[in-house]
């Protein structure tokens, strides 16, 4: 099992504004889990409201990165439990590995996500 990931800058159509703050980048981290072959993608995008930056995300990613590579996992609810700890300050980025998770197993399965 091979954890990667890829920080992208996507540009918005048109400017995003809120209460707090207005943008035309949506920074996003692109979660890629990769086994014989077969990928699963998930992402997540930054949040400044919620303190959900890139670096954070990327840490928490980092830091589970050994339990997620060993491979001792069936399912992706079985991921998420064993992740629960680890990224129980970070719910962007357990959510961009559950999809990602959640595309490889159906994938394995030839199942598709609809």
């Amino acid at each position: 099992m091979n954890l990667s990931y890829q920080v992208l800058d996507l540009p918005l159509k048109h400017t995003f504004t809120i209460a707090h703050q207005s943008r035309d980048v949506q920074d996003t981290l692109i979660v890629k889990l990769e086994e014989n072959g077969i990928y699963g993608l998930g992402e997540s995008t930054t949040n400044p409201f919620y303190g959900m930056t890139i670096e954070n995300m990327v840490a928490c990613l980092e830091k589970f990165r050994e339990i997620v590579e060993a491979g001792k996992w069936e399912s992706p609810e079985q991921l998420w439990e064993l992740g629960r700890e680890v990224f129980g300050e970070n719910p962007f980025a357990q959510c961009a590995l559950d999809m990602a998770a959640w595309d490889l197993f159906t994938k394995k399965q030839g199942k598709k996500i609809v």
